[in-house]
């Protein structure tokens, strides 16, 4: 498989040219970049695009959907304590606006209102913040999992180095022939056992 490495060019500028002649220093400004081939001789290079590695990954995608269903449960009774304090809020309008109620009963539900409004909030932020720590945790811990698989797999392949392609990474660009991640995700899935132990311990 032959490989090539696209090093950057360097563009020269004139410098120094007299002010007076405008014109020829912006054809000297305009100067071609000149981009070189260098061969990399024994060096194997591949990539895997990232996207494809957290949608065909079935460890990852398991635990993804671990997740996704905590933070449905959690939605889920965000919604019910919000629901319960607007049917509270309703209940005793109805009331008050029968005058039914007194200044004591009012000053109390007010009370009332008050404190579930504020285990809604408090629910919202603890059991919030650890399901997003929980997934930053877990997104890291595979994360790295996936470098020491990588690895493995390079050296079982005979490969020098191994990129990860993914949209705002460093590679905006690699010939189709060095992509590996077909073969790179079918090493991580016949391995999952092994990694699921690993994230276990």
């Amino acid at each position: 498989m032959k490989k090539v490495l696209l090093l950057s060019a360097l563009v020269a500028f004139g410098c120094g040219e007299k002010k007076s002649d405008t014109a020829s220093a912006k054809k000297e400004s305009k100067a071609k970049t000149e981009v070189k081939e260098r061969a990399a001789g024994t060096l194997k290079l591949a990539f895997y695009y990232q996207d494809s590695v957290a949608t065909q990954f079935d460890y990852y995608r398991k635990q993804e959907s671990i997740i996704t269903a905590k933070q449905k449960e959690f939605q889920a009774e965000v919604d019910r304590m919000t629901r319960n304090y607007q049917e509270f809020l309703q209940r005793n309008d109805q009331k008050a606006q029968q005058g039914l109620l007194s200044q004591v009963q009012i000053q109390k539900i007010q009370e009332e209102a008050a404190k579930r409004q504020q285990q809604i909030m408090e629910f919202q932020q603890s059991r919030g913040g650890q399901l997003e720590n929980e997934a930053l945790q877990k997104s890291d811990e595979i994360g790295r999992k996936i470098d020491n698989y990588a690895r493995m797999f390079c050296e079982e392949n005979g490969l020098d180095i191994m990129l990860v392609h993914g949209r705002g990474g460093q590679v905006a660009y690699a010939h189709p022939s060095m992509d590996m991640t077909a073969d790179f995700v079918a090493f991580l899935n016949e391995h999952e056992d092994e990694i699921q132990k690993d994230m276990a311990e």
